[in-house]
């Protein structure tokens, strides 16, 4: 059974908007979850909620994934506006420590 485009798009949609929502996820097991991820998808920490998403976030520009919930991410974070970042890829710390929330989609 094949179900219609519509049906299939809605389903890609909820399954985003359930990651956006969400109180929260490791971000190796929140990358795992995304159809594709794509160098420029934007993760917050879930703590940070005080801050806005415009201006704070990491830049995800690679990762390496062990088993859906263990891995390394790399990106590049901006904090208030400002790209902090020295290096173009940095080990994103705290990845499977803290719970993470997805900013933007690419």
């Amino acid at each position: 059974m094949v179900l219609p485009k519509p049906v299939l798009e809605f389903a890609k949609q909820a399954q985003l908007n359930t990651l956006k929502s969400a109180s929260g996820h490791k971000l190796p097991l929140l990358l795992s979850k995304l159809p594709k991820v794509e160098s420029g998808t934007r993760v917050a920490q879930y703590r940070w909620k005080g801050v806005s998403d415009k201006d704070t976030f990491w830049t995800v520009t690679r990762y390496n994934l062990r088993g859906g919930s263990h891995g390394k991410v790399y990106g590049r974070l901006t904090w208030k506006g400002k790209e902090v970042t020295n290096q173009p890829d940095e080990l994103i710390k705290g990845a499977i420590k803290y719970n993470w929330r997805l900013v933007e989609h690419q």
